[in-house]
């Protein structure tokens, strides 16, 4: 017969079941695996049910990795594309915002209406129309906001060394003004204006009237 095994533990460790199994009322948090399910790995059919998982993690389904049959999530609190469902296996839930990630070369489908939505990876097919298509706009919008800044940044950049190369010329021609040798000046006629007082030195009064 089938296996049905309810958890109500305030924090549990990962399990990894093997048939029919119900986990209930628990939370997953900052659990490891090294290829698949971070908090949970399913083989057969698993029915989840009000529990919360964050901060695990592992290369496929930091929270919950469905390998064969079938796992039902009712009313559950994943990570972020926390889930990973296998070639051949589904995902039974009354959410339909819930995103996953599907084996190499395979995409996530979704048929069905709230409460009963079936999610399962699948060979690609644009014109189906139950491919989903996670929408790809934050990423976009993320780019071109990060291009944003980096043009600004150079530009920033380029405007402080501008201005530090502009004043060190500025220095320069200030201090090459200074140092120059006035001997080199040709005063030419001016020097005529000149009164030579050394013509004074021996100059006597004769008289005054």
């Amino acid at each position: 017969g089938a296996l049905n095994l309810v958890l109500t533990a305030l924090n549990s460790t990962k399990r990894q079941v093997n048939s029919d199994s119900t986990l209930t009322n628990s939370n997953f948090f900052g659990n490891s695996a090294v290829s698949q399910g971070g908090a949970l790995s399913s083989n057969g059919d698993v029915v989840l049910t009000n529990n919360t998982m964050s901060g695990n993690s592992a290369k496929q389904g930091s929270d919950v990795a469905a390998l064969s049959g079938t796992a039902t999530a009712k009313d559950n609190s994943f990570s972020n594309a926390g889930i990973y469902v296998a070639d051949g296996a589904k995902l039974k839930s009354n959410d339909g915002s819930l995103i996953l990630t599907c084996p190499e070369g395979k995409e996530a489908f979704k048929e069905g209406t709230a409460p009963s939505i079936a999610f399962e990876c699948r060979s690609p097919s644009p014109k189906d129309p139950t491919q989903i298509k996670y929408n790809s706009t934050p990423a976009i919008i993320g780019g071109i906001v990060g291009g944003v800044v980096l043009l600004l940044v150079i530009a920033l950049i380029a405007f402080l060394l501008y201005k530090r190369i502009r004043k060190q010329r500025e220095m320069i021609r200030r201090n090459q003004l200074s140092e120059m040798d006035l001997i080199n000046f040709d005063l030419g006629d001016a020097k005529n204006a000149v009164i030579n007082f050394d013509e004074f030195k021996n100059l006597k009064q004769i008289g005054s009237g």
